[in-house]
């Protein structure tokens, strides 16, 4: 009967523990909810804005692309068919055709879906 006695207390005890601490854990999480709400509005704005700078930039991004066989030029934002050879910073070639000509004479051939920035990196 001792024992039945003492696994109650240790059961009770237990319950009385586990209460305490759902009980810390909320008021925890609440007290730091507020606290650190207007914080969170600020980061969220922040986020927010540089998404927005990031979309920007993309939208003006220069390029050039091969599109279904075809070389095409995106030149702040504006899509149109490439009418002739351009030349890079780093002195690379695109010819019309899709040949790219490096300053050191080596050449590749643009495929369907590649694009290169006028920084001359070919992305796929």
């Amino acid at each position: 009967m001792a024992k039945k006695s003492e696994t109650n207390k240790n059961n009770v005890t237990m319950l009385i523990l586990a209460i305490s601490l759902a009980v810390g854990f909320l008021g925890g999480y609440f007290m730091a909810r507020t606290k650190y709400k207007a914080q969170l509005v600020i980061v969220s704005e922040m986020v927010s804005q540089r998404d927005t700078i990031i979309n920007s930039l993309k939208a003006k991004s220069n390029r050039v692309m091969m599109v279904n066989g075809e070389m095409m030029m995106e030149k702040d934002g504006e899509v149109r068919r490439m009418e002739k050879s351009i030349s890079t910073a780093d002195e690379t070639t695109v010819d019309i055709n899709g040949s790219v000509t490096k300053k050191d004479g080596s050449q590749t051939m643009m495929k369907d879906g590649d694009s290169m920035m006028i920084d001359s990196q070919i992305l796929q």
